[in-house]
């Protein structure tokens, strides 16, 4: 909190506080919803605004404001949020908040599965969707920009394959469908 802020008297910062909440949740606009999310994050990180993200992260009916809770669960609390990135990935109906769940579970592993879902390799949006295929060519670059040598490429597959439950080579839609994942070995 800055300076000025904490000379204010408690009940006010207190009353600030549930406002933005409130926004949050029931502004009518998504995208002010998504800056009374991020507000909520820098300057009050509490356990509070960790259950209100994760809320959001699910319920919210506007895909950008799921992104966003995902985004902040991920750079705030990623790892309390394991199994969430993991449901979400699977279980969002839209591509951007199942590509920002997949970073967030991927950023858990290495570099190589932070940078793996995005489409310029960076770790930020724009997202791959995780249902589909991850391409030879993408696997390779993202590899060469996480620092991977070429000879480890499959070991790092494999790897990240197993981590997510799905081989990332052919997508998480046989984890949706109900099907075993393809192996590494056996796509």
């Amino acid at each position: 909190m800055t300076e000025w802020a904490s000379r204010l008297p408690v009940n006010l910062v207190q009353d600030l506080h549930s406002f933005v909440r409130e926004c949050a949740i029931k502004e009518q606009y998504p995208y002010a919803r998504v800056a009374h999310l991020r507000a909520l994050v820098a300057k009050w990180p509490d356990e509070t605004t960790r259950t209100l993200l994760t809320q959001r992260a699910v319920v919210d009916e506007h895909a950008d404001n799921r992104r966003a809770a995902l985004q902040a669960l991920a750079e705030t609390w990623p790892d309390e949020t394991r199994d969430l990135f993991s449901q979400r990935v699977l279980q969002d109906p839209d591509e951007s908040p199942r590509g920002a769940a997949w970073t967030g579970l991927g950023k858990l592993h290495s570099k190589f599965g932070r940078l793996l879902p995005t489409r310029d390799l960076d770790g930020v949006e724009p997202y791959l969707d995780p249902l589909e295929p991850v391409s030879l060519e993408h696997i390779e670059a993202a590899a060469k920009e996480a620092g991977i040598p070429s000879k480890d490429i499959d070991t790092q597959v494999a790897a990240l394959s197993a981590y997510f439950g799905w081989d990332i080579r052919v997508g998480a839609k046989t984890a949706v469908n109900g099907s075993a994942p393809a192996t590494h070995e056996n796509p």
